[in-house]
């Protein structure tokens, strides 16, 4: 009966060590999908900043030709 007991432990202490594995990589899968947008919503971003950058630097270069 000795025998059993350690054997039931240590397939309970296997079990939690996984679940704990488990869980862990399901929180830390749900925060790096937290810190990320949506892929439509990056490319919609990037076009809006992409348009910004061209419109500074349309400033910029006319700013030179009123310099020159």
């Amino acid at each position: 009966m000795n025998g059993n007991w350690r054997l039931a432990l240590a397939g309970i202490s296997i079990i939690l060590v996984v679940v704990g594995f488990v869980l862990g990589s399901m929180s830390s899968q749900i925060r790096a999908g937290e810190r990320f947008v949506p892929k439509d919503q990056y490319e919609k971003d990037m076009a809006r900043f992409e348009r910004k950058v061209d419109q500074l630097l349309q400033f910029h270069m006319e700013d030179r030709r009123d310099d020159g």
